[in-house]
């Protein structure tokens, strides 16, 4: 019984100083970089920053809106080429055509038009 009692407290030793020195940097990179795209919504006759635009990506659930400054940001994209389609009440809806680099200047600018003139 007692060298019962010793196998299992060495078992828990062991299993205690192997999760201890266990490598678990999670800084460490797994794959490509994710990336983010910030743009603009504004009024192409006016030239006046638009609020509540969906923006959202093609071929994907991903949507975000634009805020009262007419700014929005789209947060982990993987680099690539995207369709991104622009929509308002009110407006045309646009698609626009988005390539995502890895760097930090990831931007785009939209103008919409209104549906009347």
């Amino acid at each position: 019984m007692k060298n019962i009692r010793y196998f299992l407290l060495a078992t828990l030793v062991l299993l205690a100083t192997t999760t201890m020195f266990a490598d678990n940097d999670s800084s460490k990179e797994t794959g490509p970089a994710k990336v983010s795209v910030s743009g603009t919504v504004i009024d192409k006759l006016t030239n006046e920053t638009l609020t509540g635009v969906t923006i959202q990506m093609v071929d994907s659930e991903t949507k975000v809106y634009s805020n009262p400054d007419g700014t929005f940001s789209l947060n982990g994209l993987l680099p690539g080429k995207y369709e991104v389609k622009i929509s308002c009440i009110s407006y045309k809806d646009k698609v626009v055509a988005l390539d995502v680099q890895t760097s930090d200047q990831n931007t785009l600018s939209v103008q919409l038009e209104s549906v009347e003139p």
